[in-house]
């Protein structure tokens, strides 16, 4: 389904501006356009439910996915690597760097994904959950678990492959949201930081709008038949992916405004 058209829509997509311009300092909260609505689901996620059941059983119960992986090595600034050359960034505050620093190489983890929690690491040992803010492949590229979850759905009908796309657009969309809130809850962030982050999701947002809009009519007027529904949720889940990709590397990099400044 990588038609011509599709793909220069996509290379359209990676032209969005990146810098967005500082509001004015404000002590209230920024109004918060959210990407996921109250309600969303019910016309796709029975179908989705179904492909669930026919994959194999994942390694750990009550999560989506989860993928076994080898521990490697902590190093600073927060990089801890895996065996096959993956780079994550976790949250430690909770459980410390000094215990994942002593883990040996070779330790297994599981790499796993959950609507209600996000992305984790997940020790069987402690049976603890360490969130995954970001993370890159060996090539640098940013990798999530959802995109493990999405590919073992194995969708083959026009129905179930407009299913997954749909439950990829939501996922991606419900991963921005988590971005947002994440970023308020920075109690030592510059007010104007987290007004100009907050700006700048609903700029990602709007613009998927409105690419998902020009996308289905050029689609739908260049390729006839059921294989144009299921382009157009792709191209939809790719934008939302791309841009939760954006501002969760721009949320780890707020890391530091979790402590009070000079501590």
């Amino acid at each position: 389904m990588n038609s011509p058209l599709l793909m220069g829509l996509l290379f359209a997509g990676a032209c969005v501006g990146a810098a967005e311009t500082p509001g004015p300092k404000v002590a209230a909260e920024p109004s918060v356009e959210w990407a996921v609505k109250p309600g969303e689901g019910e016309g796709w996620r029975a179908a989705v439910v179904k492909l669930r059941a026919q994959r194999q059983a994942q390694p750990l119960e009550g999560v989506l996915q989860a993928e076994s992986v080898k521990w490697k090595s902590y190093h600073d600034v927060n990089a801890s690597r895996l065996v096959d050359g993956r780079v994550l960034s976790l949250d430690l505050t909770a459980f410390g760097w000094k215990k994942v620093d002593a883990w040996p190489a070779g330790k297994e983890l599981l790499l796993c994904y959950e609507a209600g929690r996000g992305a984790t690491i997940y020790d069987p040992e402690t049976r603890t959950h360490l969130t995954l803010w970001s993370g890159v492949n060996k090539q640098g590229a940013p990798i999530h678990p959802i995109d493990g979850y999405l590919k073992s759905l194995e969708p083959v009908s026009t129905q179930d492959l407009m299913a997954v796309a749909a439950e990829a657009s939501y996922l991606w969309r419900l991963e921005i949201d988590r971005c947002v809130k994440a970023v308020l809850a920075k109690k030592h962030l510059p007010d104007e930081v987290r007004r100009s982050f907050v700006e700048l999701s609903a700029t990602r947002l709007a613009y998927g709008r409105a690419q998902v809009t020009f996308a289905a009519q050029a689609i739908r007027a260049d390729i006839d038949g059921t294989v144009a529904g299921p382009m157009i949720g792709d191209y939809e889940a790719s934008l939302y992916r791309d841009a939760y990709f954006a501002l969760a590397k721009l949320a780890d990099s707020y890391q530091a405004f979790e402590r009070p400044p000079g501590k």
